[in-house]
C-alpha cells in the first residue's frame, strides 16, 4: 500500500491522490494516532501494540523527575491568540523542549511571510504565492497555529480558481494580523527560554 502525506486537505485533493493509485491519505499535520491507525488498517497488525506500548528503558545515571527548562513554554505561549498548543504538543508526543525548537524554526523560515506575499501579489506571481501559502498552510497546522493555517488554506484555495486574478485586500488583512500576533508571540516565548537564542 502507498499512503499519501500532504498539507492538502480539499475533497478534490483526496480524489487527485487516489487516483494517482494512492491506498489511503493523511493530511498534515502528522498526529501520531491517526499515522498508526492507518498503517495498523493496511498491514492488518497491531504496530502499536508491538512497537510503541513499550515504555522506554531509564538510564541508570539519569535522575528521575529532572526539571526541564522548557516546562513553562506552554504558559508562556497560553496568550498567543490562534495557537492551540495541545494540537502542537501532539506532533512532537508532548516534548516542549522538542516543540521550543519547532517554534524556533518556524520563526526563522515563516517570519517574513507577510512581507513575500504581500510583494508576489504585487507582481502577480500567483504561483509563487500560492506555493508559499501552501508551506505556511503546513508549517502552522504542525505547531498547532489553527487560525493563520486557515486563512493560508482559505487564500491558497482562492489562488486556485483559475480566475483569480487578485487577492482581496480583507484576506490580506487577516493574514497580516493573525500573522504578526502569532509570530510576535512566539518569538516573546521562546526569549523567555534560556537556550534559545532567535535568529534575525
Amino acid at each position: 500500500p502507498i499512503i499519501a502525506m500532504t498539507a492538502n486537505a480539499f475533497i478534490e485533493d483526496r480524489q487527485i491522490c487516489f487516483e494517482a493509485g494512492m491506498s489511503d491519505y493523511l493530511t498534515k499535520p502528522i498526529i501520531l494516532e491517526s499515522l498508526l491507525g492507518t498503517v495498523d488498517k493496511w498491514l492488518q497488525a497491531n504496530l502499536r501494540q508491538k512497537e510503541f506500548s513499550k515504555a522506554p528503558v531509564s538510564s541508570p545515571a539519569a535522575a528521575p523527575n529532572k526539571p526541564d527548562e522548557h516546562d513553562g513554554l506552554a504558559h508562556e505561549l497560553n496568550s498567543i491568540p490562534g495557537l492551540n498548543i495541545a494540537l502542537g504538543l501532539q506532533a512532537v508526543s508532548g516534548k516542549q523542549k522538542l516543540y521550543a525548537h519547532l517554534l524556533q524554526k518556524v520563526i526563522e523560515h515563516h517570519r517574513d511571510d507577510f512581507a513575500r506575499l504581500k510583494t508576489m501579489f504585487a507582481q502577480q506571481a500567483f504561483s509563487d504565492a500560492r506555493y508559499l501559502l501552501h508551506a505556511c498552510k503546513g508549517a502552522m497546522a504542525t505547531i498547532g497555529a489553527e487560525e493563520l493555517a486557515g486563512i493560508a488554506a482559505d487564500m491558497e484555495h482562492l489562488l486556485r480558481q483559475n480566475s483569480m486574478t487578485a487577492m482581496p485586500e480583507e484576506w490580506l488583512f487577516r493574514f497580516e494580523q493573525a500573522h504578526k500576533e502569532l509570530m510576535d508571540g512566539i518569538e516573546q516565548a521562546l526569549r523567555a527560554l534560556p537556550d534559545m537564542p532567535l535568529s534575525h
